[in-house]
């Protein structure tokens, strides 16, 4: 009773607010606004700390048929560190209301300087009037604009229903101007709530004002970007550029231009790179008065086609008499959907002549044989006999892989210390320092893949002697997985997309976005069976997917059923077992269940485990019929069939991951301060 009572009143509340609002803004006016403004809502996934969600606003821009373009903040649909997009963007028209509807988005492009995302939602029947970006006011300081959105998401809305749009009337306090003198950004005298991010604001006509980018922290005041840098933005521009060698010998260089456009709409046109030897000129560049650019005399032309990334490569050869470097000056041509010409800045580039490289081969590191015996101390647990390595695990990753002869395993640091360690012994045969943060490791055919988040980089490493066989380049890789049987690799790259890495030819063959497949699926934590039949992922939205493994080709086949929510870093594989450490089927299954599923059958679990709903971690030895989990730093033995034997306190810390070995009688054990190896009864 007492909520219906809140919602009768705030309900009043809306309709005086709405009252106020139509004495400015006229009713069809506001009506318009209102549906072309959408209520944006992105799920995040964080291993070791589980789903987050985030809510925003935005407003379609441009509708063609079944086909709308949504503009909102960048920062709502990235990824914050060490987190992936667990599913495609959902946008909301009509949010709260009897015509509500839904939609996945795909994320076309980001702004990182302006903070602005263009989503694209398709097979929406009965689009809105878009607002459109062209139609501008011209603000002045304490003019009165009216900011259309979603504060504090969801915590508005009545039970079981989205919020509706709030319109929020607000003065210009200050406005600041760019070097063209146009509208950059606009001051409001009041703080808007979160949620308020990536909404219009307008002017009592209706007119753009510009996108609110987000409250100061220091001061109650929000800040706008202006209508001008919208437009800016969506005319296409180049984002970056630039010239590097591939190759030099000899007085010859293989060089690759590289562009990269920040262009939505797909408007820029006639895109080409100019160079030219810096000491050919015989002036120092300088733009005009304005600080335009005109392009450099005696410039080579470079024509360029833009792939679906928006992204523009062409490789060229270079010659020079001179066995020196030389210095090159670039610039970047092209017409954007305004009409205009653009000349970019010059630029340089240096190739030396006089040293002959090959950049696109693997780094030469150095592999290290210490020989060092990492045997701890012993001790009894229960009936176990736990040994101790002598190593700082603190910061190893909870990716420990066993070679395919199960004679050894592997070890990797966050800051790029890649361990091969001898299994019986317990002494490390090699290292290699790669010097850089590194996030994940997994066994192929071809050798370890060890991804190199910092480079944004996948490593092809010998298994034996530890040395980088070959690299690929990934945006903001993640996350690189194969088997022991397969020579190719699948790397995902934040959670959005999955990059098929062909380890033979070393090139990547494809790139699926997610949602791309018409499914909101997505691949965070992927795994691949040992026998490299089957990629299972977790999707995001809170179920465990299947995929056959068809050569280069992925072929969706099953999900499971909802699961609850889980920490976990990693989905756990055994010999046609599968599992998310610490989640069960919502709903029956008991509070801190983990639930077990045959590979080959989704449907519905095969057993479940009685862990604690904290687990991160399960071990599955299916060989010896055998698994594990643990609550906080207590090892805990169950049958396949779920029956707990046994519960041992290895007082190390919490446990971060088990690895069964494939054939003896052991049991790999990272915890947070320790790396332990069990050998078991």
């Amino acid at each position: 009773m007492r909520r219906l009572l809140v919602w009768s009143w705030l309900a009043v509340l809306s309709l005086s607010v709405v009252s106020r609002a139509d004495a400015a803004l006229k009713a069809e006016t506001l009506t318009a606004l209102k549906a072309a403004t959408v209520y944006v809502q992105v799920d995040f996934y964080s291993p070791g700390n589980g789903p987050v969600t985030s809510t925003a606003s935005g407003f379609l821009i441009k509708a063609e048929g079944e086909t709308g373009y949504v503009l909102t903040n960048r920062h709502t649909v990235t990824p914050p560190a060490q987190h992936f997009l667990a599913a495609p963007p959902l946008v909301v028209f009509a949010s709260g209301t009897k015509e509500e509807k839904t939609a996945r988005a795909e994320v076309i492009i980001t702004d990182p300087v302006r903070d602005l995302a263009i989503l694209r939602v398709t097979g929406c029947k009965g689009l809105p009037k878009p607002l459109d970006p062209a139609v501008v006011a011209m603000p002045a300081e304490t003019m009165s604009v009216f900011s259309l959105g979603f504060p504090l998401g969801e915590a508005l809305a009545p039970a079981r229903t989205r919020p509706t749009v709030s319109v929020t009337k607000s003065d210009v306090s200050n406005v600041r101007r760019n070097e063209r003198d146009e509208v950059a950004a606009v001051q409001l005298d009041r703080e808007l709530q979160k949620g308020h991010s990536g909404g219009p604001v307008v002017d009592a006509q209706g007119k753009l004002v510009g996108v609110v980018l987000g409250k100061l922290r220091e001061a109650p005041i929000t800040l706008v970007l202006g209508a001008p840098e919208i437009q800016r933005m969506l005319h296409g521009r180049v984002a970056a550029a630039g010239i590097g060698p591939l190759r030099v010998a000899a007085g010859q260089a293989e060089l690759q231009a590289t562009v990269d456009l920040i262009d939505p709409l797909r408007q820029v046109r006639n895109l080409a790179v100019h160079y030219v030897r810096a000491d050919t000129l015989k002036e120092k560049p300088q733009p005009d008065k304005d600080g335009i650019w005109s392009l450099l005399p005696q410039t080579q032309r470079l024509d360029l086609s833009v792939n679906h990334h928006q992204k523009a490569r062409r490789t060229f050869p270079l010659e020079a008499k001179d066995a020196r470097a030389v210095t090159y000056l670039m610039q970047t041509t092209y017409v954007n959907g305004d009409g205009q010409s653009v000349v970019t800045p010059p630029g340089a580039f240096v190739v030396d002549f006089g040293r002959a490289a090959d950049y696109t081969r693997p780094p030469q590191l150095p592999a290290q044989r210490p020989d060092v015996d990492l045997r701890g101390p012993g001790r009894k647990a229960g009936a176990q006999t736990v040994t101790e390595l002598k190593l700082d695990s603190r910061h190893t990753l909870r990716c420990l892989t066993w070679s395919a002869d199960g004679q050894a395993f592997f070890t990797l640091d966050e800051a790029g210390v890649l361990r091969r360690i001898a299994a019986a012994t317990l002494r490390e045969e090699a290292r290699l320092e790669i010097g850089r943060q590194c996030s994940w490791l997994s066994l192929s055919a071809a050798g370890l893949l060890v991804t190199v988040r910092e480079l944004q980089q996948v490593w092809l490493v010998d298994a034996q002697t530890l040395q980088v066989k070959q690299f690929v380049v990934v945006p903001q890789a993640e996350r690189a997985v194969s088997a022991p049987t397969l020579e190719v690799g699948f790397v995902v790259g934040a959670g959005d997309v999955l990059s098929v890495w062909d380890l033979k030819s070393g090139a990547i063959q494809r790139e699926v976005r997610l949602g791309a497949d018409g499914r909101t699926v997505g691949y965070l934590l992927p795994t691949v069976t040992a026998d490299g039949k089957y990629l299972l992922a977790h999707g995001g939205d809170g179920q465990l997917h299947r995929w056959q493994v068809q050569g280069n080709e992925l072929k969706y086949e099953a999900s499971s059923p909802r699961l609850t929510a889980s920490k976990a870093a990693a989905v756990e594989l055994g010999e046609g077992l599968v599992c998310l450490p610490g989640a069960a089927v919502a709903g029956p299954a008991p509070a801190g269940a983990t639930a077990l599923f045959a590979v080959g059958d989704l449907a519905k679990p095969s057993r479940t485990l009685a862990t604690a709903e904290a687990t991160l971690a399960v071990g599955l030895d299916t060989r010896s019929g055998q698994s594990y989990g643990h609550r906080g730093s207590t090892l805990l033995g169950f049958t396949l069939q779920g029956e707990q034997r046994h519960a041992d306190d290895l007082g190390a810390g919490p446990i971060k991951q088990l690895l069964p070995h494939p054939k003896d009688k052991v049991l790999l054990v990272l915890t947070a301060a320790k790396l332990l190896r069990i050998e078991l009864p």
